[in-house]
């Protein structure tokens, strides 16, 4: 079965499951620019919406892990 064919599935048999495809380059753009960020600025990245976003999809991947 390819993922294309596991996708169209899962979408007959769970028509409430949206399907988000990879993370990966999302949550990698983010990480980059918190690494971009000059040392002294590092320590208020908690507030910037890179930060936000690594973390939330951090939390998508913790899900995902227990399935």
């Amino acid at each position: 079965m390819t993922v294309n064919s596991a996708h169209k599935k899962l979408d007959r048999e769970n028509p409430d499951i949206i399907i988000a495809g990879c993370w990966s380059p999302a949550r990698r753009r983010f990480a980059e620019a918190l690494k971009s960020l000059p040392k002294a600025t590092q320590k208020n990245a908690k507030e910037t919406v890179a930060y936000e976003s690594v973390s939330r999809i951090a939390a998508i991947y913790h899900l995902d892990n227990k399935m």
